[in-house]
């Protein structure tokens, strides 16, 4: 039977799919990563108020500034390259340039744990903190596992994933939390931290592989241009200057204020921490 004008004209008429606009899913994406950073500053004031300042700066230390330094520098604008590159790539090549980009952070991430290593081990030397070269091993192996999975909430955001990329950085921020967090009930909460960040970077590494994997799924593996890594980092490494700045500043800060290096100086609490061990909380997170 022959379909009518109207039927047709109905069928043509058919809204597509409506995609997120590009601010709606900044605004996702935004809101997702303030839940991140609130919940590792809010571990930080617990952290402040449960150990004593010699526990405290011993997890400052391996976290905040070993960690944190390392991961800063490791990625070197690589996860914000992905908004330009998958522009400029075809659809199919998308896959290969994630895994390329993974492939370079887990380079990077294993140089930069080997420099953590050096830093860390000089900077325990101080007599009766021979603890720091135990723990600084699960630091290592933190960094080892997250470093090649922050790209996947930008690979996500491309192809009108945002909700998902949402909840991934909602997800790994509250798993931080916790590990940073649930710790500090046990009897030696100093070693259960970095052990906990392990458990949680291992977390990370396995749900961010099951989403690239959805992501992609039957999808082959294609040849990229010659000379692409040489070009991410062209476009990537200008665009992380910034952030790099802006965390030396901070460390030069420290060195003024405390006279001394304080990548080498790891058992005092950060001073913004200080002024806010002040702010109440339950009774079971008071030391």
């Amino acid at each position: 039977m022959a379909k009518s004008d109207n039927d047709i004209l109905d069928q043509e008429a058919s809204p597509a799919p409506k995609q997120m606009s590009l601010a709606g899913k900044a605004g996702i994406f935004t809101l997702s990563r303030a839940v991140t950073i609130i919940t590792q500053m809010l571990a930080g004031v617990i952290i402040t108020h449960a150990l004593s300042e010699a526990d405290a700066g011993i997890v400052f230390y391996l976290i905040l500034l070993l960690y944190g330094t390392a991961i800063t520098f490791g990625q070197l604008g690589l996860p914000d390259s992905v908004f330009f590159f998958f522009e400029k790539l075809p659809n199919e090549a998308r896959k290969s340039f994630t895994l390329l980009l993974s492939k370079t952070l887990l380079q990077m991430a294993f140089l930069a744990a080997a420099i953590m290593l050096a830093i860390g081990w000089v900077g325990s030397s101080k007599e009766g903190f021979g603890e720091v070269r135990t723990l600084i091993w699960a630091v290592m192996a933190m960094l080892v596992f997250e470093l090649p999975t922050l790209p996947l909430p930008n690979v996500l955001i491309a192809p009108d994933k945002a909700k998902t990329a949402a909840w991934l950085n909602i997800f790994t921020g509250l798993t931080q939390f916790s590990a940073m967090t649930l710790p500090l009930f046990l009897p030696n909460p100093v070693a259960a931290i970095p052990t906990g960040l392990l458990v949680y970077s291992i977390l990370r590494l396995v749900v961010s592989a099951a989403l690239f994997q959805s992501l992609f799924k039957n999808e082959p593996r294609v040849q990229l241009p010659a000379g692409m890594l040489k070009e991410v980092f062209r476009y990537s490494i200008p665009l992380a200057s910034p952030r790099f700045f802006g965390h030396s500043t901070d460390r030069l800060t420290s060195t003024l204020s405390n006279g001394s290096y304080p990548l080498f100086s790891p058992f005092t609490v950060p001073e913004h921490l200080k002024s806010l061990s002040s702010l109440p909380l339950p009774s079971p997170f008071r030391r």
